[in-house]
């Protein structure tokens, strides 16, 4: 039996070790062939693993490998938009919608799609822009822009799924508790 505040790990294998139960539950009790029963007190330690001391590190870690080296690469390179294009899209009734804050934030995004050259990323980056400075939207933005041209993250599903969970953990905390 475990000493107090210890904690206790058993393993039980049957016949050639192909059937396996591990944990604090294991309910494996009839044994064939060559079986073993291991019973582990105290703190177990397995070589070349160092639990972290801070739970917290584990969880910036995984966020920190979220992101990739050219994440803003195609937000930066777009150039301005000329003065007067653009402006159209801020009385348009679809994109009022979408900015509304009385509509669900569960559908609450903008795709945009169009043919190759069209300004797809011109305005969107003029959409992003303009949200992200605005002082009457104060809410959170996360975008991605995908890069046809650029690196394999650029331009894959991947990509915009890393890009888009390291902005929405970097920018609303609250998400990170599910994972304390």
């Amino acid at each position: 039996m475990p000493a107090s505040g210890e904690s206790s790990y058993r393993m039980d294998i049957s016949g050639d070790g192909n059937n396996v139960s591990q944990g604090t539950d294991a309910k494996q009790n009839n044994f064939t062939g060559n079986a073993q029963h291991i019973e582990v007190y105290g703190n177990v330690y397995t070589p070349g693993y160092d639990p972290p001391k801070d739970p917290r590190a584990n969880l910036d870690e995984l966020i920190e490998s979220l992101a990739f080296e050219r994440i803003a690469d195609r937000h930066s390179s777009i150039k301005e938009q000329h003065p007067s294009t653009c402006k159209w899209i801020l009385s348009n009734e679809a994109y009022k919608l979408w900015q509304s804050e009385s509509r669900d934030l569960c559908n609450r995004i903008l795709w945009i799609k169009g043919k190759p050259g069209a300004g797809k990323s011109t305005i969107m980056k003029f959409i992003v822009d303009t949200a992200v400075h605005s002082e009457e939207n104060s809410g959170i933005h996360i975008y991605f822009f995908f890069n046809a041209r650029g690196e394999s993250l650029e331009k894959e599903a991947i990509g915009l799924y890393r890009s888009l969970l390291f902005q929405l953990f970097k920018n609303v905390p609250e998400t990170q508790k599910a994972f304390k």
